[in-house]
């Protein structure tokens, strides 16, 4: 089940950071920052969430979780501008660090299905209202 949630998650990461890449000349740089800090926070908090389950010490998950947020920072950062390579990688931090902790309190219940899907849920419909507000407008 988690490898199933793996493989949702990968893909629409990588569907959200093609779609920026092929518009990022049309994303206004103010907005740039705070669409990577979102992208960035929430593929790190889910992948922490999930890493928290396949990993059976709590510190490899955060240093894998951790990693993953400050490759996910880069690469979206980099993508935009200086700014958003900085605001990104200190949230992918961040996220590495608060996911596996998220992950251990739903560890044993049934809820984790329900929190991850949700999770996703929320993190694109999140990320798809900032990407819509932050192109510019033609007049």
């Amino acid at each position: 089940m988690i490898f199933v949630f793996w493989g949702i998650h990968l893909l629409l990461f990588l569907a959200i950071h093609v779609r920026i890449y092929k518009q990022k000349k049309q994303i206004q740089y103010h907005f740039s920052m705070a669409l990577t800090i979102t992208a960035a926070l929430s593929n790190t908090l889910l992948t922490g969430i999930l890493l928290s389950h396949l990993f059976p010490d709590y510190t490899q998950a955060v240093i894998a979780a951790t990693a993953v947020g400050i490759c996910t920072g880069i690469s979206l950062g980099t993508t935009l501008d200086f700014q958003s390579l900085y605001s990104g990688t200190v949230s992918g931090v961040m996220g590495g660090f608060m996911g596996p902790m998220i992950g251990g309190l739903v560890h044993e219940s049934q809820a984790f299905v329900l929190f991850v899907v949700l999770e996703i849920i929320f993190s694109g419909f999140l990320l798809s209202v900032l990407f819509s507000v932050s192109l510019k407008r033609e007049v």
